[in-house]
């Protein structure tokens, strides 16, 4: 580790880290799936690579109404965000506080009108509109430190 320390990609994972829920090789693996933070401009393109984007079922002149997971990106990345969505969801045993306030308020509004998997998927979405500007703040302190 002592040869990380200062790399872009190390300062990735230690933010990445500060995640609720997600753990050393949990942040390694999403790095290693998403390739380079560059390649998505906006977290619509990235919820593409990780298959969270909406699906429609369409054939001919039939237009589904029901929207779905297209999971077409990676199975394991979307397993991870998965389980860290999850963990950011517990609520403390010992004070009866959620872990995360923010993201349970948001699952909480969710829940009052959706099912509690789709729920979950939006919260998914939510984490990985905390990814990818993580991202920009690494890059902005390390362009800003190199002068």
């Amino acid at each position: 580790m002592k040869n990380w320390k200062g790399r872009r990609s190390y300062d990735r994972i230690l933010i990445l880290q500060s995640l609720r829920g997600a753990g050393f090789l949990s942040v390694v693996v999403l790095i290693a799936e998403m390739g380079s933070f560059d390649l998505f401009p906006s977290p619509k393109n990235l919820y593409a690579c990780f298959g969270l984007d909406p699906a429609v079922k369409q054939s001919g002149r039939f237009n589904g109404d029901k929207v779905h997971m297209s999971k077409r990106g990676s199975s394991l990345a979307r397993r991870i965000l998965h389980m860290v969505a999850l963990n950011n969801l517990n609520v403390d045993k010992g004070t009866k506080t959620p872990v995360n306030p923010v993201i349970h308020s948001y699952y909480a509004d969710k829940c009052k009108n959706k099912k509690k998997n789709v729920a979950v998927g939006a919260v998914m979405h939510k984490i990985c509109n905390i990814i990818l500007p993580c991202s920009g703040i690494i890059n902005h302190l390390i362009n800003h430190n190199s002068c």
